[in-house]
This record gives C-alpha cells, sequence and structure tokens, in this order.
C-alpha cells in the first residue's frame, strides 16, 4: 500500500517527448515554399548537395555550406515529419545553414538522431532557433502531448502548457528545453542546465496541479481512495518545497521520491499522509474479509499513531515493525477482534 502511494508521485515522466523533435535563433524572412529547382537539388536521404553543389562531399568544419538552396531544401527535408507547420521548418533550416556543423549533422541524420550527437553549445543554439521559429503557442502545445505521452496523467491544464511554451522562448529557454529533450532522449541531462529547468518546472507545474495528479492516481485504487480526503491532498503540496523533487527528476527521471534524503521525504510525504485516513483503509480492508468495525474504531486506530510517526513508520520501518500495528490492532472491540481472527 505505501509503495502504491509513493509510486503515484513517480510518475511525473514529462515532456522530453514535445521537445524529441532537434529544432532553432533570429527572426528571419522567409520564403512562402522552397524554389522549384532547389527541391529538385537536395537529397535528404544522402546529404548531396544536387549537381551545383558540392557533388556529394561533406562540407568542411567552419566553411559556407555549398549551393544554399539545396541545402535548405535538405535541411527542411530532414525534419519534414508534420511535427511542425512548414513555415517553422523552412525557418529552421534557414537558421541551420548559418552553423555549418549543425546544418551536416542534421542533413545526414538518421531517424534516430540523438543530441548526444552534438556539443552542448550547439544543443542551445538548436533549441534557441526553435524558441524563435516556433514560438511559445506552438511549442505550449507540444509540450501538452508530451506531458500526457506514455504517462498515467490523464490531464494537463492548458496553462502548464501556455507556461512551458512562454518559459521556451525566455533568455534561458534553450537551456530548459536541452534538460527536457535529455529527459525525452534517454541521455544525461547536463548539470548547466538544471537551473533553468528546475526553476521552470517550478513555476509552471503549480503544487496543486501536482497534487491533482496524485489524487488520480490514488482515487484509482478503492482501498487507498476509501481513506482519502480530496480537498486536503489538493493543497498536501502548497507550502512544500518542491525544488529537491524537481532536481531528482532531472538526476534520474526513473527515481521515485523514496530516493530522496529522508529530510526532503517527510518534507513532501508527511503533509500527503496527513490527508489519509488510515484506519478508514484499514477499516476497508477488514470489510473484505467480513468484519465490520465500528466509526469509533477508526478514529482510535487514525489516532493510533501522529502522523509523522506514520510517515517514519511507512517510509522508512521502525525497530519494532510489529509495534505501530499493535497499536492500531487495540483499538479493535473485543466483538471486532474476534470477528476478526475468525475471518
Amino acid at each position: 500500500m505505501t509503495m502504491r502511494l509513493i509510486g503515484l508521485l513517480a510518475a511525473l515522466t514529462v515532456v522530453g517527448a514535445a521537445c524529441g523533435t532537434t529544432p532553432t535563433t533570429t527572426a528571419v524572412d522567409m520564403p512562402d515554399e522552397l524554389p522549384a529547382d532547389a527541391a529538385q537539388t537536395g537529397d535528404a536521404a544522402t546529404g548531396t548537395a544536387g549537381a551545383d553543389g558540392a557533388n556529394g562531399a561533406d562540407p568542411v568544419e567552419g566553411s559556407v555550406l555549398p549551393d544554399e538552396e539545396a541545402t535548405l531544401a535538405a535541411l527542411a527535408s530532414s525534419m519534414s515529419d508534420d511535427e511542425f507547420p512548414v513555415e517553422v521548418e523552412l525557418c529552421f533550416a534557414k537558421e541551420a545553414i548559418q552553423r555549418p556543423s549543425i546544418a551536416a549533422t542534421l542533413i545526414t541524420a538518421s531517424d534516430e538522431l540523438s543530441l548526444d550527437e552534438f556539443t552542448l553549445d550547439e544543443q542551445l543554439a538548436l533549441f534557441e532557433m526553435l524558441g524563435v521559429c516556433a514560438g511559445p503557442e506552438l511549442l505550449g502545445a507540444h509540450f501538452l502531448d508530451g506531458f500526457t505521452d506514455g504517462t498515467d496523467i490523464a490531464e494537463v491544464p492548458p496553462s502548464v502548457g501556455a507556461c512551458f511554451g512562454e518559459a521556451a522562448v525566455a533568455e534561458d529557454g534553450p537551456e530548459f528545453m536541452v534538460a527536457l529533450a535529455a529527459v525525452g532522449d534517454s541521455t544525461g541531462v547536463p548539470v548547466e542546465t538544471h537551473p533553468a529547468a528546475v526553476a521552470a518546472l517550478t513555476e509552471c507545474v503549480p503544487p496543486s496541479v501536482l497534487a491533482g495528479w496524485v489524487y488520480e492516481g490514488m482515487v484509482e485504487d478503492p482501498v487507498i481512495a476509501a481513506g482519502a480526503d480530496e480537498e486536503c491532498v489538493l493543497s498536501a503540496f502548497d507550502e512544500v518545497d518542491l525544488t529537491p523533487l524537481w532536481s531528482q527528476f532531472l538526476d534520474n527521471p526513473k527515481a521515485d521520491p523514496t530516493a530522496l534524503p529522508q529530510e526532503d521525504q517527510m518534507a513532501m510525504l508527511g503533509p500527503l499522509f496527513e490527508c489519509v485516513s488510515f484506519g478508514e483503509i484499514l477499516a476497508v480492508m477488514f470489510a473484505a474479509d467480513g468484519v465490520v468495525v465500528a466509526p469509533s474504531t477508526v478514529e482510535c486506530m487514525d489516532a493510533a499513531l501522529t502522523t509523522e510517526e506514520y510517515t517514519e513508520w511507512l517510509l522508512f520501518g521502525s525497530d519494532n515493525d510489529n509495534e505501530p500495528i499493535e497499536r492500531m490492532l487495540s483499538c479493535l472491540s473485543a466483538d471486532e477482534l474476534e470477528q476478526l481472527q475468525g475471518a
């Protein structure tokens, strides 16, 4: 039961999928469509530049890429996956041309292009370009898709996506997007990007939203749902510093809160456990065996341990694990105890 409760918090896999497409920097005047001859001369599959270009030779680091129109066509084709409108792809391609090493990698990349094929500076440049070319509204919509894709989260408020979109185009937006993309790409999140990412996650995912996701998971288990106070759960994190949770998420997206230091676990999960009637949960479990306990027994079991004692016992155990159970069972009347023993 404890791990089911704690595991709900670990469902915060996030948004890397929304950033997984390698993206973009200054606004530029873009043509409405690619020149016809450029579309014919570029070859995105092989990275060749066409008859007027470099005859398939790889561009030299630091040089101007040959045949700009053909390269533009190849770049646009390399990211033509319906993730972004064509005008965004063209804007991105136009920007990438100014960065020969980035352009060469994009043109010749396979469908499984990974962030680790670029230096950190190149990654930051890529996402700066994406921020300018896509803009906050489009990026926010992609973040919403990324939040729910492959997770147990049923719904994300539009305000979260909108906030992420604005964070993505802020001064430290590239750092934020590199961090989230690294999560989605299953690569290590560069430590240099942590401050920006933690700040954006803290700002854009309000405590009430996080608590709402936790409550959604809690009520899926009828036993836990019986003891969960919805109003209390939804405000459980209002006064909690969630920075350690987001920092841990960036360090290891698959880790759950039990990997946090004990002090941080107590600070985060203590308020949540205050919202759960363990007496009610035990009553439901007893009822499954045909044992009915009185409301006064439920109240007694809830009072048998303080919230801090419950939290420490459930998270870290105790010197005598039977002692907390014995204290709760001591609340049973003689008749209830007899029913339980005969169940």
